[in-house]
C-alpha cells in the first residue's frame, strides 16, 4: 500500500509532544510490514536537520491559494531513518513556519490550513494515488474535505 500521512510534527526533527513519536513510531512500523511511506510535514525554521538525509528540492514551483491569492511553494525531499519526508516551504509574505516554533503563533488555524492544501495540491499534481491519507491530529483534518474537493 501506498500512505501518505499529513502530520504537523514528526520525531525527531520537528517534535513539541507525543504526535511526533506516533508519527514516526507507525511510520517505521508501516514501511517495516512492506507499505510505502511518506510523510507531509511544513518545513519550519526549527527542523533539526541533523537527522534529514538526502535533502533536496523535489518541486521548485506549486502553486497554492490562500483566499483569492496564488502564491508559490517549494517542495523538498528527504530521508529520516528510512520515512520518506516531504517538507512544504510556502513563499507566502507571512512567513507561516519561519517563526520559531511549530504552534502558539495567533494564526495557527490559517498556517496549517495553508500547508493542508499546499500539500493536497502536490498530492493532485504529481498524480499521487495513495491508498490511505492519514491525517494527524486538527492542523491538517481539513484534508479529507479538501480531498473530496480537488479534482481527481
Amino acid at each position: 500500500m501506498h500512505i501518505i500521512h499529513l502530520s504537523s510534527e514528526l520525531a525527531p526533527i520537528a517534535k513539541v509532544g507525543g504526535l511526533g513519536d506516533v508519527v514516526y513510531g507507525l511510520s517505521l512500523e508501516l514501511i517495516k510490514q512492506g507499505h510505502s511511506v511518506e510523510v507531509f510535514l511544513p518545513k519550519y525554521d526549527t527542523i533539526d536537520y541533523r537527522w534529514v538525509k538526502n535533502l533536496q528540492v523535489l518541486q521548485k514551483e506549486l502553486k497554492s491559494f490562500d483566499g483569492p491569492v496564488e502564491y508559490n511553494n517549494t517542495i523538498w525531499s528527504g530521508d529520516v531513518d528510512g520515512i520518506k519526508v516531504l517538507l512544504v516551504e510556502p513563499h507566502h509574505p507571512a512567513q507561516f513556519f519561519s517563526r520559531g516554533s511549530i504552534y502558539g503563533c495567533a494564526d495557527d488555524v490559517d498556517r496549517f490550513l495553508y500547508f493542508t492544501r499546499a500539500s493536497m495540491e502536490f498530492i493532485y499534481k504529481t498524480k499521487r494515488n495513495p491508498h490511505c491519507i492519514h491525517l494527524h491530529d486538527w492542523p491538517v483534518a481539513v484534508a479529507s474535505t479538501l480531498y473530496r474537493k480537488i479534482p481527481r
